[in-house]
C-alpha cells in the first residue's frame, strides 16, 4: 500500500495481479491497472508514477495521471518483494527474492546496477530526501545499510530471529 503525495489516492496491489487506486476522498476505486500476470507484492509511489513488483519477477512503472503502463522492468530472476524511487537520480528500486536489488534508469528503463547478496531481500527502503542510505530486510534475519551511490554496506544490524519483513527509515 501506498499513499500518493498529493494525499488524493492510495494504491493497493494483490493477488489478482492488479494494481488499484482509490480516492482518498470518495473512497471509491477510481483506476484497476493490469498487467502483471501474477501477485502484486509490493507498490511504491513519486509525485508522477505508480511502481510495482510482483511474482512474476517483474517491476512495473505506470503514469498516475493516466494508468497507462510506461515499462515493465525486467531482469529479475524471482519474486519482486518491494520496490522503491530515488527522486533525486530518476531511479526505481527493487528487492528480490533472486537475493538482488537493482537500480533501473526511469529515463531510459534500463537496469543501472545490482547489487548482489547471500540472502533473499523481502524489503528495501531509501533515507530521507538526500536518499544518501539504502536499507534492505532479508531472509538472513538481518536489515544492511548501504551508501546507496556507491554500495558499501555501512552497517549489519543483528538481532530478528526470523526474516525481516519490512524495513523504513523515519
Amino acid at each position: 500500500m501506498a499513499i500518493s503525495g498529493r494525499h488524493e489516492y492510495i494504491i493497493s496491489g494483490g493477488n489478482d495481479n492488479t494494481v488499484r487506486v482509490w480516492s482518498l476522498n470518495s473512497g471509491m476505486q477510481v483506476r484497476e491497472l493490469n498487467g502483471h500476470t501474477d501477485w502484486v507484492l509490493s507498490v511504491a509511489i513519486s509525485e508522477d508514477y505508480i511502481f510495482s513488483g510482483s511474482k512474476d519477477t517483474t517491476v512495473g512503472v505506470w503514469s498516475i495521471d493516466s494508468g497507462d503502463q510506461i515499462i515493465s522492468l525486467i531482469g529479475h530472476n524471482g519474486p519482486v518483494f518491494s520496490v522503491g524511487f530515488s527522486t533525486r537520480l530518476s531511479s526505481v528500486v527493487s528487492g528480490s527474492a533472486d537475493s538482488t536489488i537493482k537500480v533501473w534508469s526511469l529515463v531510459t528503463g534500463s537496469e543501472t546496477n545490482t547489487i548482489q547478496l547471500n540472502s533473499k531481500i523481502h524489503s528495501i527502503d531509501l533515507c530521507g530526501s538526500d536518499e544518501t542510505y539504502l536499507a534492505s530486510g532479508d531472509q538472513n534475519c538481518s536489515v544492511r545499510i548501504r551508501e546507496f551511490q556507491t554500495n558499501k554496506e555501512v552497517e549489519v544490524l543483528e538481532g530478528h530471529e526470523g526474516h525481516v519483513w519490512s524495513v523504513k527509515f523515519i
